[in-house]
């Protein structure tokens, strides 16, 4: 055997052994490790929480009168939102109609136009002591704008459905239908309240025709005139006629 094939003999040993772990026996040197990975963390940029311009500064840039604050519980998120609910009742704090009507719908802009002609619009102004402007939603999950109107005897409310949202955050506002005495049953959860209320007039109102319907019918079966009389006055048996 030649030495060179003794070498390559013997290296094949080496790299077989050291290869099955006999490293300190036969003097072979461990591979290695593996470079380690390193890991890259992400930085992930948080958008910055918006803040929202104090309701004082919002009141004086828009020249909201004093009369007209919100219900803090009860606000939008966004200052163009706030803003335009707050000028909207200040047209009816300060008699301005020029701040309600661009952002009602067409039925109540011409509804206002009769407000102003007949002037119950300025003596309406000149009778509220306060409006508290509370902002959430309908059953239906339609934007809602409730205005609570404090008078020196009294409080009444109104409330605004939202139509549309303009560019600019301001609102298109159609009137909700308003159940009498509606303040007295306003509670914890005021919008599903004043809808709750809304249903069961609307319950009462058609058990009220149902009932004129009915007694109507009867009317018409007991008179003399009914279908069964043929249309003459009937006579009493026994008349002698």
């Amino acid at each position: 055997m030649t030495s060179l094939t003794r070498l390559f003999r013997l290296n094949r040993l080496l790299t077989i052994s050291c290869t099955a772990g006999f490293v300190v026996a036969l003097g072979c040197s461990e591979p290695p490790p593996p470079p380690k990975e390193k890991r890259v963390t992400e930085r992930v940029e948080t958008a910055p929480v918006p803040t929202n311009v104090p309701i004082a500064e919002l009141m004086k840039e828009h020249g909201i009168d004093d009369r007209v604050w919100f219900n803090e519980q009860y606000m939008p998120d966004q200052d163009s939102e706030r803003a335009a609910a707050m000028i909207f009742f200040d047209g009816f704090a300060t008699g301005r109609p020029d701040r309600i009507k661009p952002m009602l719908d067409t039925i109540e802009q011409q509804e206002l136009d009769v407000l102003v002609e007949t002037g119950a619009m300025s003596q309406l102004a000149s009778e509220i002591d306060g409006i508290e402007i509370l902002v959430g939603s309908t059953p239906d999950g339609v934007t809602a704008i409730l205005g609570l109107i404090e008078f020196a005897d009294r409080i009444e409310g109104m409330m605004w459905e939202v139509v549309n949202t303009t560019s600019d955050g301001s609102y298109v506002l159609r009137a909700a239908p308003t159940p009498p005495g509606i303040h007295s049953f306003l509670g914890s959860d005021p919008f599903s309240d004043w809808y709750a209320r809304l249903d069961l007039e609307r319950a009462l109102l058609v058990g009220m025709d149902l009932g004129m319907e009915q007694d109507a019918g009867v009317a018409a079966a007991d008179s003399p005139f009914g279908p069964e009389s043929g249309g003459g006055a009937s006579t009493p048996s026994g008349s002698g006629r």
